[in-house]
């Protein structure tokens, strides 16, 4: 029987970890959309954008920051792709370790 104030197990934990990493790869590809959509004019800004702007930032900027440092790539912003690759390799570590 299970209880609430039972234990989690360490599967249970990276289950939870790989979840809030997935949700985070979410957020940064809704982002990515409604940015298209903004700029096509098909869709205003609201708060929305403002949440997932605040929630990605710290993430994208750094990424951001590092690629221009690499080089120009035409005006193209890659730093969400690179984003989701490491929110995937992170999964990935936390599945080995969980």
């Amino acid at each position: 029987m299970i209880f609430f104030g039972a234990r989690l197990g360490f599967t249970s934990i990276g289950r939870i970890i790989v979840t809030i990493i997935a949700i985070y790869e979410f957020m940064i590809v809704l982002r990515v959309l409604l940015s298209w959509l903004h700029r096509l004019n098909i869709l205003p800004a609201s708060g929305v954008d403002r949440f997932l702007t605040a929630a990605t930032e710290p993430v994208l900027s750094p990424v951001r920051q590092t690629l221009s440092r690499v080089g120009s790539f035409g005006g193209w912003d890659f730093s969400p792709a690179v984003a989701i690759l490491l929110c995937e390799l992170l999964q990935w570590i936390v599945k080995l370790i969980f």
